[in-house]
């Protein structure tokens, strides 16, 4: 995986053979505002869209996993995510906890 920053997002990328994601992610500034998602448009052959409602789940989970496991206390602002990237949605749990890790740990 790759992590860096771009504008205000923090980005996570996971490419492995045929197989590619990107997360961008904005942290919440305030613990009670409500996360929203953005879907960008696809990029090569269509494979399908990813299903967006279950990529910020994922993500969601992703960043309470890490915040558990590093002792912090990030909330999900913004989700932005490819919608033709590759299935499951599930990765993008993976992506977002190694994004916070990043942030942690440098």
């Amino acid at each position: 995986m790759n992590f860096q920053q771009i504008g205000e997002y923090l980005v996570a990328t996971r490419i492995t053979g045929p197989t590619h994601n990107m997360l961008q992610l904005q942290f919440a500034s305030h613990p009670n505002s409500s996360p929203s998602i953005d879907v960008l448009p696809g990029v090569g052959p269509n494979q399908g869209a990813l299903n967006s409602q279950e990529v910020l789940r994922q993500v969601i989970a992703g960043v309470e996993a890490a915040n558990i496991e590093f002792k912090c206390d990030y909330r999900v602002g913004r989700v932005r995510f490819v919608e033709n990237d590759s299935r499951p949605e599930s990765v993008y749990k993976e992506l977002a906890a190694f994004i916070v890790g990043q942030v942690v740990h440098g």
